[in-house]
């Protein structure tokens, strides 16, 4: 926290301001947990829910990332995310295949996390 004032001096008088105060934030926030689906699902059908939870508290986005199998992003992600869940849909293009995922929380400072462990799942 660093704090701040300003004095004002002439030949008759000195004046000075109220103590004005801020503070900086450089922590990251905690990496967050994947929830569901467990790793290695297989799924026929959308949508497919991904979920995960935050420990932090200050959390005011996240990113979530899908790769394809050759661990390359898939096309539209990152994605925003201000809740801890997102539907796949089948308007998004994924096609047949085995894909991996992971989030990244953001807090309001700025300060991202690490990258969450990846889980894998299949569309079938």
């Amino acid at each position: 926290t660093y704090t701040w004032k300003v004095t004002a001096l002439n030949s008759v008088s000195l004046k000075e301001s109220a103590i004005f105060g801020f503070s900086t934030d450089f922590t990251s926030p905690t990496a967050p947990n994947l929830v569901t689906p467990a790793d290695n699902t297989i799924f026929t059908s959308y949508p497919i829910t991904l979920t995960w939870s935050r420990t932090a508290t200050d959390v005011d986005v996240d990113s979530l990332f899908v790769y394809n199998n050759s661990s390359q992003i898939i096309a539209g992600f990152p994605k925003a995310v201000t809740n801890t869940s997102f539907d796949i849909t089948n308007a998004m293009g994924l096609i047949i295949g085995q894909y991996k995922w992971a989030v990244k929380s953001i807090d309001r400072a700025g300060n991202k996390s690490s990258l969450s462990i990846q889980r894998q799942f299949r569309i079938q």
